[in-house]
């Protein structure tokens, strides 16, 4: 087993920092490394001081540990997966926060509209919690999803959203894996965008998974580019509430909340133009 220390992930992240802008959603991975290492370097980069009552931020973390202020944009993600054992820090670009914009968006927006009664303003959608809760296999796992759905007064989310770059589509799945198994079902859906950047412009992929009853996953894949004729995904309202469903709820159990490919397009087309990247185009 080789040795940890908290310094090699800055170390790493040095490295990544002064890559051009598009390809700053850059990734330190570690793998085989042992949770009560990976624990200490969250403590370590991440969580409060004594006398700090907000979580430690990542970017002031980076700094302390010498890497240079101009290069050190923003914040990082960090995340363990006890698992895999893998210890990933994400230093994301401004594409990265577009789908979950998108989401609060479709659920502000959107679903609020079509929420019938007041049940709208059980649901609240967030990113930038940490959860280390979780169980089985993944007791020692660290994870802050890019973006949640949760009902208000609930531990964790019903709704999950993983965002990747350069991240690999397997390794978001491992993030899926994650939140459906380590929370015990309490998370009912994982919803998952992939940019990947192509020499002909940038492809999207969002898939939206929800378990069924035989455990098996049921998974709703769009593209967003290139764009195609598909009819836009959704969501189940009973899987938004999970267990937490209200006694006086009017909704039936096949209600649907559409998630609108065309905003999350036009939306994510204006991060791509100040990165100076294109869509692909649709396929001939």
């Amino acid at each position: 087993m080789p040795s940890f220390r908290t310094d090699a992930i800055v170390e790493a992240i040095q490295r990544i920092l002064d890559v051009p802008r598009t390809d700053r959603n850059s990734m330190v991975t570690m793998e085989i490394i042992q949770p009560e290492e990976a624990r200490e370097a969250y403590m370590e980069l991440c969580r409060p001081h004594d006398d700090e009552m907000e979580p430690r931020n990542f970017r002031y973390a980076l700094l302390g540990y010498g890497c240079k202020p101009e290069v050190v944009g923003g914040d990082g993600q960090f995340s363990f997966d006890s698992l895999t054992k893998t210890l990933t820090v994400v230093i994301p670009n401004a594409i990265h926060q577009v789908p979950v914009v998108w989401l609060n968006s479709e659920l502000h927006r959107n679903w609020s509209k079509i929420v019938p009664g007041a049940h709208f303003n059980d649901f609240e959608c967030f990113g930038g919690l940490t959860f280390a809760s979780f169980t089985g296999p993944y007791t020692y796992s660290i994870k802050e999803p890019d973006g949640m759905i949760r009902i208000l007064g609930q531990y964790w989310p019903s709704v999950v959203m993983e965002v990747g770059w350069r991240e690999q589509l397997v390794r978001l799945k491992y993030d899926r894996d994650l939140w459906f198994r380590g929370s015990q079902g309490a998370v009912r859906v994982v919803i998952i965008v992939k940019f990947s950047k192509t020499a002909t412009g940038v492809k999207g992929l969002l898939e939206i998974t929800t378990p069924n009853l035989n455990g098996e996953y049921t998974v709703q894949k769009r593209s967003i580019w290139p764009e195609n004729e598909e009819e836009d995904p959704y969501i189940f309202l009973r899987d938004v509430y999970g267990p937490y469903r209200p006694e006086n709820c009017e909704f039936a159990e096949d209600f649907k909340l559409p998630l609108r490919m065309a905003t999350l397009r036009a939306e994510a087309r204006v991060h791509l133009e100040n990165l100076d990247l294109v869509p692909m185009a649709r396929l001939a």
